[in-house]
């Protein structure tokens, strides 16, 4: 190909200005980047690794490039995948539905490198495999077991039946899954890696239902609530306040994200109280959230929508209008990526990919976030919302929500009970061991005020906020002029940042350009020659001047169109 710096100025201006209409110059949190048209159910979350999506669409599995949603190569099942797959060391992994068979697939390619097939005729693997060292983890729907395969050649290592359907989660060479015990009670499990072997079995927990996530010696379980667990006893530590939980819960920062049927709680990791509610106007449902650079991300259904609410506050950023079922998303490099569309509604089945909020390079390539769901990694919620004592609570940061008031102490924050006789402000309320009628006894009776902020979709953030606090103010988020990680827009370089006329380009952008074929392409061109055009920009005071009139020439056209529609 030849260099961009040998081609005439001219053609790196007319790139620059196709490239800069597009969606991704000129993309506002929440636009569609762009999409995979599906014959078929999409609903599995799909697993991003070096670029790429891998993901099951109706009767096959394919692969995509992440960028430009392509396909790059596609497995014929013969069967339905639904549960995601997980991606590790060059090689996919996933289970078919109803034809008892779990696939190895070379991730550069697509071909197969073995298949287990073991079980009833129709088993179902509906679990999301695990991958640690040389051994895959997975869990059977119909005969409700945990198996153990050789990741070299797909021979069975051992097997344990655990009576309900289940998703492993592997770290530090143990395995930890739901079951029913021999009396028939939901309990969490944690198992030798190696042999298969009990190592732990947890008091009973109301209804399991959904896998666990693990974060910094800590198992945290969604039963009717959620449960954090001693990841290496199995002892209770706490129960949540709220209740009627239906997703798997993620864990970031400190923090517990979880959702019921139309509510995304933020719960403390340290306590099990409650920080913020999200409550949405229609249903949410089961689909784990994505926590990623300050973000929650969660498919919601009834309406469907793909939901990203700020991580510390719970505040509304965006909502993207999905029609459809909307599967548990994977966020990496400022974008977001999830499926849409179940059997039923084919015609607007697919993969999708949007803009991320602004401000977020954070990665959950995953379902869990983990990779190959092998332990777990938990980032920091926010680069701007530092909390160092880890109770869930950062010290200052105007979109942090409910600030600690001593960023030194766990046992000082605004979700924490008040302790009597330690003379600490333990519930931030500006007083110490208030309500207190004896040393030594813990009290829970500091005064609170609710604080319900309006958010668009007619749905509310609702907080606690202490009697006494500081109530935090959320401020705007602008609308990203960069791409590919910091590159800057070369419309935005030649026009000038505050310069009203890149509207009329986002206008032009959204009613044209956006909704071809040809105006998605564009990204390519866009992604692989930004800079380049930036720095000869630099170089050519001619050319920028050219730049400039050519694109305040195209954004006045483009104005007039839409004032004449």
């Amino acid at each position: 190909m030849k260099s961009l710096y040998a081609m005439h100025p001219f053609k790196i201006l007319m790139i620059c200005l196709l490239a800069c209409l597009h969606s991704v110059c000129i993309a506002a949190e929440g636009d569609l980047i762009w999409e995979y048209p599906a014959d078929g159910s999409t609903i599995m979350t799909p697993a991003l690794a070096n670029g790429k999506l891998y993901t099951g669409v109706s009767i096959q599995f394919m692969c995509l490039n992440a960028l430009t949603g392509s396909k790059l190569w596609a497995y014929d099942t013969q069967t339905f995948t639904w549960a995601s797959a997980a991606v590790a060391d060059d090689k996919v992994y996933f289970g078919g539905m109803n034809n008892a068979t779990l696939y190895c697939l070379n991730a550069a390619a697509g071909g197969l490198a073995w298949k287990y097939t073991g079980g009833i005729q129709w088993e179902s693997w509906t679990s999301p495999p695990a991958v640690a060292g040389s051994s895959l983890y997975s869990g059977a729907a119909d005969e409700k077991r945990i198996v153990s395969i050789d990741v070299g050649d797909g021979s069975l290592q051992w097997e344990f039946q655990t009576n309900i359907a289940n998703e492993p989660i592997v770290s530090g060479g143990y395995v930890y899954t739901e079951g029913l015990n021999q009396d028939s009670n939901h309990v969490q499990y944690c198992l030798n890696a190696q042999t298969g072997s009990v190592v732990w079995e947890s008091d009973p927990i109301s209804t399991l239902g959904s896998p666990a996530a693990l974060a910094g010696g800590y198992l945290y379980t969604r039963g009717y609530n959620i449960v954090c667990l001693d990841a290496l006893t199995g002892a209770k530590v706490w129960k949540s306040e709220a209740a009627g939980l239906l997703s798997s819960p993620a864990v970031s920062g400190g923090r517990v994200y979880a959702c019921d049927s139309n509510t995304v709680y933020c719960i403390s990791a340290k306590t099990g109280r409650t920080i913020w509610k999200y409550d949405y106007e229609g249903r949410i449902g089961s689909a784990q959230p994505a926590v990623t650079g300050g973000f929650v991300y969660i498919g919601a259904s009834i309406p469907n929508r793909l939901l990203c609410l700020n991580a510390w506050s719970g505040a509304l950023v965006f909502e993207y209008d999905a029609k459809d079922f909307v599967s548990a998303p994977v966020v990496d490099g400022g974008y977001a990526y999830f499926g849409i569309g179940s059997p039923s509604t084919s015609e607007i089945s697919g993969v999708y990919c949007v803009k991320a909020a602004d401000g977020d390079t954070g990665s959950w390539p995953m379902l869990g976030h983990n990779p190959g769901r092998t332990g777990a990694v938990a980032p920091a919620a926010s680069p701007a919302c530092i909390d160092s004592d880890g109770d869930g609570y950062a010290a200052s940061g105007s979109t942090c929500g409910l600030l600690d008031c001593d960023d030194s102490d766990a046992d000082a924050s605004p979700g924490h009970d008040e302790v009597c006789g330690d003379a600490k402000d333990n519930n931030c309320d500006g007083q110490a061991d208030e309500g207190c009628q004896g040393v030594g006894t813990t009290t829970t009776t500091s005064a609170a005020a609710s604080t319900t902020t309006s958010t668009p979709g007619s749905s509310t953030t609702t907080t606690t906020t202490p009697v006494g606090g500081t109530t935090t103010t959320i401020s705007s988020i602008s609308t990203t002029t960069t791409v590919g990680g910091g590159t800057p827009c070369p419309a935005k370089k030649a026009l000038g940042e505050d310069n009203p006329k890149l509207k009329n380009l986002r206008t032009f952008r959204d009613s044209k350009l956006a909704n071809t074929a040809i105006g998605r392409k564009v990204i390519q061109i866009y992604y692989n020659n930004a800079e380049s055009i930036n720095a000869a920009l630099d170089r050519s005071p001619a050319l920028r001047a050219i730049a400039l009139n050519f694109f305040e020439a195209a954004a006045l056209l483009m104005g007039r169109n839409e004032e004449e529609r």
